[in-house]
């Protein structure tokens, strides 16, 4: 439902059909002419005629006329197969952007699902966090109240402090879940009445089994479509330079003729040397050759070739730049793989350390500082 994916589906139907005009450049091409009309009456020879030119509305009858060329190319040397190599080059580079933007809108859905998933994961921790300082105020002022333990003042505004900072961080969470919701309903395309829930509840790590980060690299050039889209742009163009280096050579065709006409009130002209337009029929096949004498074709030439050049040095970067790419994500995985099993400890014992703190607390064997300092650290 993505407009930019349509859009560019519109750009490989436009590909397509310069590839079907390149193909259609070895057919005959044809054009047909016809016209109808009246005709004043003549009769007679050349030599001799009772009638006058003068006489317009004398007689008047149909006439028609028609005329059908064919053109057809024999030999071009190379200029069409130049054309249809670069057309189907060109569409090659146009479906790999294609996957390029799909994958591009697939991986901002994913962001947008896990990055709702993390807000319920994180909605759920702050509101936990401001519900057990909740209490741990409430606490602290009936204990301060009834004047027991060594609490102060100072204790409860730290308490109070993390207890509002919960309540403001909850606030922030809630409007990014709301926005992020309303971006993905957005990138979905949903009317105002569609709505979605999310079957998972959790974000849960996602397992990865990795290989060696040489048969990454290797498998790079031939899966990403960037690198696709470049080497075919590159072919396209190299394509369109070898065109432009063959219009220095001839075209060879076969062209063909048929022309008719007839006014029945009008006597046929059988002599040769007079001109007749009004009843003939008569046509023939003609070999014939031709050439571009434009002084420009050399700068056309040079532009080719030039915009060949640039795409070859985008292409070297592109290689440096997207083996760094992948040795960078290879890398990053690696180190959230690792990270995430101490994020798991940390998280265990975060959650051991406040529910003890907050436990020891309530009975009175903690201190107000350490549940703020225990609920802070988790």
């Amino acid at each position: 439902v993505s407009p930019k994916l349509w859009e560019q589906r519109s750009v490989i139907d436009q590909a397509e059909a310069q590839l079907g005009q390149a193909k259609a450049g070895r057919l005959p091409r044809m054009n047909y002419l016809q016209i109808a009309g009246l005709i004043p009456e003549a009769k007679g020879t050349s030599t001799f005629s009772p009638s006058s030119r003068l006489d317009l509305l004398t007689g008047l009858g149909p006439f028609t006329r028609l005329e059908l060329k064919v053109n057809q190319p024999l030999y071009t040397f190379g200029k069409l197969k130049a054309h249809i190599e670069a057309a189907e080059k060109g569409l090659m580079a146009k479906e790999a952007s294609l996957a390029r933007f799909e994958g591009q809108v697939i991986t901002t859905l994913k962001e947008l699902y896990y990055m709702i998933l993390l807000n319920e994961d994180l909605y759920r921790l702050v509101s936990g966090t401001e519900e057990e300082l909740g209490k741990a105020v409430e606490k602290a002022e009936e204990l301060l109240e009834e004047d027991e333990g060594k609490l102060t003042q100072h204790d409860i505004l730290k308490l109070r402090y993390g207890y509002n900072r919960s309540g403001g961080k909850r606030l922030e969470i809630e409007k990014a879940k709301r926005l992020v919701h309303s971006a993905l309903r957005s990138l979905l395309y949903f009317k105002e009445n569609e709505d979605f829930v999310l079957t998972e509840k959790r974000l849960k790590p996602v397992k990865v089994t990795l290989d060696g980060l040489d048969i990454y690299k290797k498998q790079a050039a031939k899966r990403r479509p960037e690198w696709k889209q470049l080497e075919a742009g590159i072919e396209a163009k190299q394509a369109e330079l070898l065109a432009e280096q063959k219009q220095y050579y001839p075209d060879i065709f076969v062209f063909g003729l048929l022309e008719y006409a007839t006014a029945p009130n009008r006597d046929r002209q059988e002599n040769p040397f007079v001109l007749e337009e009004f009843n003939f029929f008569w046509g023939g096949a003609y070999l014939g050759w031709r050439m571009a004498l434009d002084f420009g074709m050399p700068k056309k030439v040079a532009q080719k070739r030039a915009e060949l050049l640039a795409l070859r040095h985008q292409k070297r970067e592109a290689t440096t730049g997207m083996l760094l790419e992948v040795e960078r994500a290879y890398q990053e995985v690696v180190e959230k793989q690792e990270s995430l099993k101490f994020a798991r400890k940390a998280r265990k014992n975060g959650r051991a350390l406040s529910a003890l703190s907050a436990a020891n607390f309530y009975i009175g064997l903690g201190e107000a500082k350490e549940v703020f300092e225990a609920f802070q650290m988790y």
